[in-house]
């Protein structure tokens, strides 16, 4: 990359339009020496998962893009802490649309092209870590989740559900998370893991009966059941959970950069992956408009983003990894409930 041709363009294809592929469109796109298409296998972009947490630093980059002027304060909750959950995606990414939405192309078969810099962003089950790091492995954790939202006024007739981010757990495993969003919802996500191994395995979201499920969940308390049965009435999404190893590196040869879930395969449990990825887009970008302007070459600012954003997600598995050892313990021990609570 040289700052001395004007001529010069660097040719970037972007595979994925969900938050990771729209973000770092939107920041390539203030790059003037760039020259980009991102390309995406559905039909049409929509909503990706469940929603965001926006923790602080990802709240500084839709100030910076200028998504936030989109967003007013029904869109989100805040709870009393400060901290954000919107949680629902669509009216973010519906910003983003507006910005790239004629330079996305739909599926492609047997296409080819040449590009100076593949960005990866095609999220979690991407085929291109399988040929940068051909040795990872991605595993099936054997549970499941389910997704859906209530109405507000609805949960708030339950008498003990929590106004903020709450989690219900239970000793077996099973979990209930009730966390209030924006506009008049509030999202039920209920864990559970099937009794076997299922052949039929569902990388995101797809309709489910959440009916089927309620008996699983008698001996939680009653304000969770009775939000459940709500939940049941409404539509519900079926996730397979996966996850995999941290990646030593997020760039390979040279020429490939992997952003948002197809880098850290965290199995959502910060509940800001799509906040991750955003940053992830913005440190590409900044990094290659670094390299552009001192004629550093392309490798040189992909080991830059490397080293900035890997240790980063070291820091996070890190404390992955102490949350395992820390519900390992009560197990180990041997505990009753109410010494596992006491614990």
């Amino acid at each position: 990359m040289s700052a001395n041709s004007s001529e010069q363009r660097l040719k970037v294809a972007v595979l994925g339009a969900g938050p990771a592929g729209l973000g770092v469109a939107i920041e390539l796109s203030k790059l003037p020496f760039v020259e980009w298409d991102v390309y995406e296998k559905k039909p049409i972009v929509s909503e990706k998962g469940g929603g965001i947490s926006l923790q602080p630093q990802t709240w500084k980059l839709l100030e910076k893009n200028g998504a936030v002027k989109h967003l007013d304060e029904n869109d989100f909750f805040r709870s009393k802490e400060g901290h954000l959950e919107q949680r629902q995606t669509e009216r973010l990414e519906s910003y983003y649309l507006l910005q790239i939405i004629l330079r996305i192309s739909h599926q492609v078969d047997g296409f080819v092209d040449d590009v100076d810099l593949l960005i990866a962003a095609d999220g979690i089950r991407t085929f291109v870590r399988a040929f940068t790091f051909p040795d990872y492995t991605l595993s099936y954790k054997g549970q499941k989740v389910y997704r859906a939202t209530v109405s507000q006024s609805d949960a708030k007739k339950i008498d003990g559900i929590p106004w903020a981010p709450t989690f219900w757990k239970h000793v077996s495993g099973l979990y209930v998370y009730t966390c209030p969003l924006g506009d008049d919802d509030i999202e039920v996500t209920a864990r559970f893991r099937p009794p076997k191994v299922e052949m039929h395995l569902v990388s995101w979201g797809q309709p489910f009966n959440l009916q089927n499920l309620l008996h699983e969940y008698d001996d939680f308390c009653l304000p969770i059941r009775q939000v459940l049965r709500l939940a049941a009435k409404r539509e519900t999404q079926e996730f397979s959970l996966f996850s995999g190893p941290r990646l030593e590196h997020m760039v390979s040869h040279g020429s490939i950069a992997l952003i948002g879930d197809t880098s850290h395969a965290l199995l959502g449990h910060f509940g800001s992956g799509a906040g991750c990825a955003l940053e992830d887009a913005y440190t590409l970008a900044q990094v290659l408009e670094w390299g552009f302007s001192r004629s550093q070459s392309l490798a040189d600012a992909l080991e830059v983003f490397d080293r900035i954003r890997s240790p980063h997600y070291v820091r996070l598995y890190e404390i992955l990894d102490r949350f395992a050892s820390v519900k390992k313990s009560p197990r180990v021990k041997n505990f009753t409930m109410d010494e596992e609570i006491a614990e």
